[in-house]
C-alpha cells in the first residue's frame, strides 16, 4: 500500500492490477459501511450534511500545498472550463457543473461522496487565464480542500486540477504536457469533462 496525497490506495498501472483495487475498494466500503451502521455518533451523521461542512470550511487556512501552481507548458490560459467535469478515484469521487452567467462569473455546483457521506456545495467563480478561483473553499469527501483550480491540457485533453493536487497531477505527465505517463495518477488527481472520461476509458 502507498499513500498518496491523502488517499491510502495499492499504486499500479496494469489492467489486472487496477482490477484486483477496485474489489479492494469494495470491500473496504463494505466494511466501512458496516461499521458506521453498528455505531456512529451524532457528530459522525452530521459530518455527512452540507450544513456541517460549510461550518467547517467557514475557519479553512491555505496550506503550502494550495500554493502550488502548474508548469506554464500545461496550462491552458485560452480553455473554457463550463460542463460538467467529474474525478474520481474508486472509493470517493467529485463532480463540479460550471455554468456561465450572465454577468460573466461562473455558477459552481460541488458534489462529492464516498463510502459513508456526501454533500452539495453551492460557488460562484472568477475565470482568468486559466485560473477558475471559487468564492469560498470546497472540501472533497478524500479530504482534499481547496479555493482554486487550473485548467491544464495534457495529450491533447483538457483537466481541471485543484491548487492542492497539482503536484501530484504532474507526476503522471510529462513536462511539457505531450505526454500521459500514468493515467492511473492522472485520474486519481484531476476532474475530467464527463464525455471526454468515458472515452478515455474504452
Amino acid at each position: 500500500m502507498k499513500k498518496i496525497a491523502d488517499r491510502c490506495i495499492p499504486v499500479t498501472t496494469s489492467t489486472t492490477a487496477s482490477l484486483r483495487v477496485a474489489v479492494l475498494l469494495a470491500m473496504g466500503c463494505g466494511l466501512l459501511a458496516s461499521a458506521a451502521t453498528a455505531g456512529s455518533s451524532r457528530r459522525e451523521r452530521a459530518a455527512g450534511t452540507s450544513a456541517y461542512i460549510e461550518t467547517e470550511l467557514s475557519t479553512w487556512k491555505p496550506s503550502a500545498r494550495n500554493n502550488a501552481r502548474p508548469s506554464a507548458s500545461l496550462l491552458h490560459r485560452q480553455g473554457d472550463p463550463t460542463g460538467t467535469w467529474d474525478v474520481d478515484t474508486g472509493m470517493d469521487g467529485s463532480r463540479l457543473v460550471i455554468n456561465r452567467l450572465p454577468d460573466g462569473s461562473l455558477a459552481v455546483t460541488f458534489t462529492t461522496s464516498g463510502c459513508l457521506r456526501g454533500w452539495k456545495l453551492e460557488r460562484t467563480g472568477a475565470y482568468r487565464n486559466g485560473v477558475l478561483t471559487l468564492d469560498k473553499p470546497v472540501e472533497e469527501y478524500g479530504d482534499l480542500t481547496y479555493q482554486r483550480l487550473y485548467l491544464v491540457r495534457a495529450a491533447g485533453r483538457n483537466f481541471l486540477v485543484a491548487d492542492a493536487a497539482v503536484r501530484e497531477f504532474e507526476k503522471g505527465v510529462t513536462r511539457s504536457g505531450k505526454r500521459i505517463k500514468d493515467q492511473f495518477q492522472v485520474e486519481f488527481y484531476a476532474y475530467q469533462p464527463i464525455k471526454a472520461q468515458a472515452a478515455a476509458r474504452q
